[in-house]
């Protein structure tokens, strides 16, 4: 009546050119999927439990959380807005409960909590650790077969370290839509209130994927009210956008090409201005069904206008193996 699945991942990354800035990091999940177990009290009522946790001693661009599940393998701009911190352990945890309920063959409600906690570990770090607590609640209408309408509702409150706290309602809508069977797009406008400054902030987040034989191409923008990446005990308007592609060479052989932009900018003052962008290539070879290989490279340039916060410009060639048990 339960489906569960399971994975931890440990990661060793060594510098070539300045080994003291090798580094161990790990993440790891579990997610309890009870539909069935539900269903049989209630007809239509879903419920998914899911706790993920993240440790890095180097925080890596653009890598974070989307939603419940840690990016612990590549970036991921679309969650952290694209800023480069302190070099500082970092730990992350996330823990979620998702409701569903389907009032109709084509109506559905959906509800949820989630806490999320990132805590930087460190007597000398300035980086301010932050707590989130978010509900949500929400309705997707099937229009027609291709077609969903989407609205929610999202409370968030904030709390760092010690440093205050702030709460945020935000709503949107939108919708999803199935052009064709390999072409998806979706996306939804709203407004995020904050009652400590009684301001309204538009949010939008919209995306688009298109799948051809060999081919996939994704695009996601994001304009959102969220945390200040640690910079700062204040929230910040983010930007992220990404564009990746990604081709499947042979079988065992698969190309990536990414490019990112991001900006974060705290509400109402000029503690945090950043806006960076990043570019990467990758291939990845499937060595054996438990083992593959990847190499990559990628450049990185942040600057950083604010009373606090890091400009960079970086670029690194990785090298390096996965092996995955299951």
């Amino acid at each position: 009546p339960v489906d569960v699945f399971a994975d931890l991942g440990v990661k060793w990354t060594q510098y070539a050119e300045h080994p003291k800035l090798s580094y161990f990091s790990s993440s790891g999940g579990l997610d309890l999927k009870a539909d069935n177990l539900t269903g049989r009290a209630l007809r239509g009522l879903g419920l998914t439990v899911s706790e993920h946790y993240y440790y890095t001693k180097d925080y890596p661009t653009f890598a974070a959380l989307e939603g419940p599940n840690p990016a612990f393998g590549g970036p991921n701009p679309i969650a952290s807005g694209g800023i480069q911190q302190d070099r500082v352990t970092t730990f992350g945890n996330v823990t979620s409960a998702t409701a569903s309920y389907v009032m109709s063959p084509r109506a559905k409600v959906l509800g949820g909590y989630t806490n999320a906690r990132t805590q930087y570990i460190g007597g000398t770090t300035s980086l301010v650790s932050s707590t989130i607590d978010i509900g949500t609640a929400g309705l997707e209408y099937a229009l027609t077969p291709i077609t969903t309408l989407l609205s929610g509702y999202t409370y968030s409150h904030f709390s760092f370290g010690g440093a205050g706290s702030e709460e945020t309602h935000a709503a949107d809508v939108g919708a999803r839509h199935q052009f064709m069977k390999d072409w998806s797009v979706d996306g939804r406008v709203g407004g995020t209130y904050l009652p400590s400054i009684d301001r309204l902030i538009y949010n939008f987040n919209v995306g688009t994927t298109k799948t051809f034989s060999a081919t996939q191409v994704s695009a996601r923008g994001i304009r959102a009210v969220s945390t200040s990446g640690g910079l700062a005990a204040a929230l910040s308007i983010r930007h992220a956008a990404q564009l990746q592609v990604s081709h499947q060479l042979t079988p065992a052989l698969t190309a990536t090409l990414a490019g990112n932009y991001g900006t974060a900018e705290t509400v109402g003052s000029n503690t945090v201005d950043v806006k960076s962008y990043g570019a990467s290539a990758g291939i990845k070879y499937a060595l054996k069904r438990w083992a593959d290989l990847f190499a990559s490279y990628s450049y990185f340039k942040q600057d950083s206008t604010g009373a606090v916060g890091l400009s960079v410009n970086r670029t690194q060639v990785t090298v390096g193996i996965i092996l995955t048990w299951q």
